[in-house]
């Protein structure tokens, strides 16, 4: 017994050993590399143009270091405003983005090449005709599955693109995790929406996910989109279908988001996946993009 007991002891001792001499080797290949701009800004019409600024961080950082010394420049039709700024990386401008318009961000940091992006501020897309059903099915677990069917406008003349959602505001109770304290906040909470491309020709040419799409497989100027969704919408909260008008960067970007996001998810038969983020940022990482909303209030 005594000499078992003695090789078990080994045994455990050896297994800790590689235990201890494999983390070392892991935290040995996380190499330093060399730190890159990040341009991260959404212009949204009708809304005041602010973006953040960051260099890209390593695996050793808890988060990005913001660069509070940059020269930010936007430009669009005649005008050119040098951003302010403001906190964290954040800089800020007090012009409104509009419509229409395509805005060029310039960006100079020291002992960087300079970092540029530019990107449009689509128009708002009319949307009609909404019909709601309130029974489409039910999911696999028994719950029903109710459903929304909305018209909207189309140019076939140009590429055009959008991402419908569907939304609660109003007051909500939250924890604030510095104050460790329930709060009452305002909040925009986003329903969980998908849809199926049955045998339409534009979804079955569309990426996932669907509630972002484009016309480019639409003929005519008008276009007829179905969600489906199983949460309960509930009274005391604004609720509203937002659609929408998206510049491609942001089409792309959230494409390829979609791709980076699921690679990893470990299935039967496949092992994860590597995919980079879309940037339209020359110089530098992140996204510059824009978008137009038009919103139809819904009630419970």
């Amino acid at each position: 017994m005594a000499l078992r007991s003695y090789i078990s002891m080994i045994y455990y001792v050896l297994i800790i050993f590689v235990i201890v001499s494999c983390h070392a080797l892991v935290d040995d290949e996380f190499q330093e590399f060399e730190k890159k701009p990040v341009l991260n800004g959404v212009l949204i019409a009708d809304s005041t143009i602010s973006l953040q600024v960051t260099f890209s961080a390593s695996l050793n950082d808890s988060t990005p270091l913001p660069v509070e010394n940059a020269i930010v420049i936007l430009f669009s039709k005649g005008l050119t405003d040098t951003l302010l700024h403001d906190k964290v990386g954040w800089y800020k401008s007090d012009q409104t983005a509009m419509a229409g318009q395509l805005y060029r961000c310039v960006i100079s940091i020291p002992g960087y090449d300079t970092v540029s992006a530019e990107t449009i501020v689509p128009k708002p897309t009319e949307i009609s005709n909404i019909q709601f059903t309130d029974f489409a099915g039910l999911t696999n677990e028994g719950e029903k599955i109710s459903s929304y069917r909305v018209t909207i406008s189309n140019d076939t003349a140009q590429s055009m693109y959008w991402d419908v959602r569907m939304i609660e505001e109003g007051i909500h109770t939250m924890f604030n995790w510095d104050t460790q304290k329930l709060e009452e906040r305002f909040f925009s909470n986003y329903f969980s929406i998908y849809m199926i491309p049955g045998k339409d020709i534009v979804m079955l040419n569309e990426a996932s996910p669907l509630t972002i799409f484009s016309n480019q497989m639409m003929d005519e100027n008008r276009y007829d989109i179905t969600f489906y969704y199983s949460e309960e919408l509930r009274s005391g909260y604004d609720n509203y279908i937002e659609l929408r008008s998206i510049d491609r960067s942001y089409y792309e970007f959230q494409k390829q988001y979609y791709l980076y996001y699921t690679a990893d998810f470990d299935q039967i038969g496949s092992s994860p996946q590597n995919y980079p983020l879309y940037s339209n940022v020359t110089n530098g990482l992140g996204i510059f993009t824009a978008y137009s909303a038009t919103r139809w209030n819904i009630k419970p």
